[in-house]
């Protein structure tokens, strides 16, 4: 066996005619089996040895020993768990023959399937969903949930393939979607019972179904299929359908067509309360009864802090022997102090599962409780915040956690950031730069430099110059190295990319990161966008609407209808175009490309009042504006001529200069 690195990278590198190279094929979709090229079975092998083929056919084909001991022996110590994985190499290679020597490839410190040599049907499927001109072949491949019934006695392992199963029933149905959609009425209706069986519990689902009842005038069809998804939503949700789906119910009942393009779902979760809070009061584990009543000053002042937050809904804990108010999340702490010296830690746990989500630690001393308490409560306020935003994104950052001052400094900017007004964005961008100044090699306050840089040009707040952009592709790809799995370093690279005009890098990003976590609703809006610009309306429009299935209301959510109206813009459907402009407007007044293409969809439509009042706003705050200045300057450009040349003539119909004064 050769050990040196060149050699093992020879040896799995991608070589010529993999189908006739092949040796053995994994099926894990629907049920789980090992055939040779011909179809026929091969010697069954043991669930550990199965286990690893199959993680390491759907993890890049290659993974250092270490990780897949602790994958498949987590119970044993790193000494046991290192001898059983040689043993089930040995019994791979034994079992398969010369099938199995030439499978897989190992040295001292990695495995790897040697390239070409396997096939994997979870791992084309995932490759298939990343190009929508091959969304017809999912269908094909899906065949059921993954690894259904298998069971490799490690739980590190299901708990991997349980997170898969979730992504590839993900992508398999927003795939199938997005083919049923693209094809005639009749044979999108031959297709859509394969779409309910793999999506039953998503509402765009039905509404795609009633619409393509309602096309071909299967009118009773289309409102039992509105019945099916209203006792599904109540059941499921405990919700009615949303005000889309009974658009198009209205519809079909006045005889109406149901609409030329799906309508936008609205997810269950639209329309419930905020997440729940309840604050509690930190234990005293001191000997000093005295710090009680400073405990007591700083639980007041945190549930003052949460409740300046609008995301979030702040409860106090009950008094002893009453019942606590229900909650989703709980924020608990406690208090030591020595010799002067005061130690505080603050924990945000999951009500329901008692999972922690975040922890933080601060340290001061008695001389400066005061100082202390306004430092404490402000970042344990903006961290919970931030905390409980990336759970209903499902969304973990991997990135090291910074000390106290440097902590503080980002969770400011970014919510300062997300403000997006001229006065927040300039705060944003300091607040990083001192984070920097203080720690040159916190990640969190690069990657938040990153995402404030390009938000200011996005504003007109800072010039879209090379030396702006640049500086924010630089600091994000600096922190996606050394964090390659971090989804949202992933994504803020992806809109510094985009601000520089790399659509196609862009992407190529999003798709990487939407690989990592498929339920990051922002990567879906964020690639919409760039499908729009380079002119791949129904790609956009099908990533719009996979957005807003999985959030359609947060911080964030203007960014989704914004991409929506650029994609309809360009497909010429200006008063789809108008109306999510104009709910960008209503959710983000100060956002400047929202009053872009409203000037211009409005335009379009002939509404001069309503074009020209816009354009007038937009002269109000951006006095220099001009025609010739929009793109680059403060809209990326459509790629098309076409597309670009009818977005500017709108434009200078509803009013907006063509040059400078």
């Amino acid at each position: 066996m050769r050990h040196c690195f060149e050699s093992f990278a020879e040896r799995i590198a991608p070589i010529k005619d993999e189908a006739a190279y092949r040796i053995c094929h994994l099926r894990t979709l629907g049920d789980w089996s090992l055939v040779d090229a011909s179809g026929q079975p091969l010697p069954k092998l043991g669930r550990k040895a199965f286990a690893l083929l199959v993680y390491l056919s759907v993890s890049g084909g290659r993974a250092p020993r270490d990780r897949l001991a602790d994958l498949l022996w987590p119970d044993r110590d790193s000494v046991q768990a290192r001898n059983s994985l040689r043993q089930t190499l040995a019994v791979i290679r034994s079992l398969l023959g010369d099938a199995g020597r030439h499978l897989l490839v190992a040295d001292r410190d990695m495995i790897a399937l040697e390239a070409g040599r396997s096939h994997c049907d979870a791992q084309h499927l995932l490759d298939l969903a990343d190009e929508p001109a091959k969304a017809a072949l999912v269908a094909e491949v899906y065949r059921g949930p993954f690894l259904d019934g298998f069971y490799s006695g490690s739980q590190v392992f299901e708990d991997w393939a349980a997170n898969l199963r979730e992504t590839l029933v993900a992508r398999a149905a927003q795939a199938m979607h997005f083919h049923v959609r693209s094809a005639p009425a009749e044979q999108g209706l031959a297709l859509f019972p394969r779409l309910v069986s793999v999506d039953p519990l998503r509402e765009a689902t039905y509404q795609l179904g009633m619409e393509l009842h309602a096309a071909l005038g299967q009118r009773d069809q289309a409102l039992r299929l509105y019945e099916t998804c209203k006792q599904m939503m109540s059941r499921e949700y405990g919700v009615t359908p949303s005000p889309e789906t009974e658009r198009i119910r209205r519809r079909v009942l006045d005889g109406l067509p149901a609409g030329a393009t799906p309508a936008h779902p609205a997810p269950a979760a639209q329309g419930r309360a905020k997440p729940v809070v309840r604050v509690t009061r930190f234990a005293n584990l001191s000997t000093e009864a005295a710090h009680s009543r400073y405990l007591e000053g700083l639980f007041e002042a945190i549930v003052i802090e949460l409740s300046h937050m609008r995301e979030v809904a702040v409860v106090r804990e009950a008094e002893e022997g009453r019942s606590q108010p229900p909650a989703d999340f709980v924020l608990t702490g406690s208090m030591m102090e020595q010799g002067g010296r005061i130690e505080i830690i603050v924990r945000l746990v999951d009500a329901e599962s008692g999972q922690n989500l975040s922890g933080e630690r601060f340290r001061g001393t008695v001389s400066d409780q005061l100082d202390l308490l306004h430092a404490v409560s402000q970042s344990v306020a903006l961290s919970t915040r931030f905390e409980i935003l990336q759970a209903g994104w499902k969304l973990q950052d991997l990135l090291p956690a910074d000390d106290h001052p440097v902590r503080l400094l980002v969770l400011r900017a970014h919510s300062r950031y997300y403000e997006l007004t001229a006065g927040s964005l300039r705060d944003a961008v300091r607040l990083c730069e001192e984070a920097l100044s203080l720690d040159p090699s916190s990640l969190r306050a690069q990657r938040m430099l990153s995402l404030a840089l390009s938000g200011s040009m996005v504003q007109g707040v800072l010039p879209r110059e090379p030396a702006v952009y640049g500086r924010a592709v630089e600091l994000a790809r600096r922190v996606a190295r050394a964090v390659p799995d971090d989804v949202f370093a992933r994504c803020v690279l992806a809109w510094a990319l985009g601000n520089a005009d790399q659509h196609e890098a862009a992407i190529e990003e999003l798709r990487y990161a939407i690989r990592l976590n498929p339920l990051y609703c922002t990567l879906h809006s964020d690639l919409a966008e760039h499908y729009a610009l380079l002119g791949y309306v129904s790609e956009a429009i099908a990533e719009c609407d996979e957005a807003i299935r999985l959030s359609a209301d947060d911080v964030v959510s203007f960014w989704r209808y914004h991409s929506i109206a650029v994609a309809q813009f360009a497909a010429g459907n200006y008063a789809e175009a108008l109306e999510n402009a104009r709910r960008v407007m209503r959710e983000k007044p100060g956002l400047l490309r929202g009053a872009l293409i409203r000037a211009a969809a409005a335009a379009a439509l002939g509404l001069r009042d309503e074009a020209g009042q816009t354009v007038a706003d937009i002269l109000r705050e951006r006095p220099d504006l001009r025609i010739s200045t929009v793109t680059p300057a403060f809209m990326p450009r459509y790629v098309q001529d076409g597309h670009q040349c009818v977005f500017l003539d709108m434009l200078a119909k509803a009013g907006l200069p063509l040059t400078p004064a």
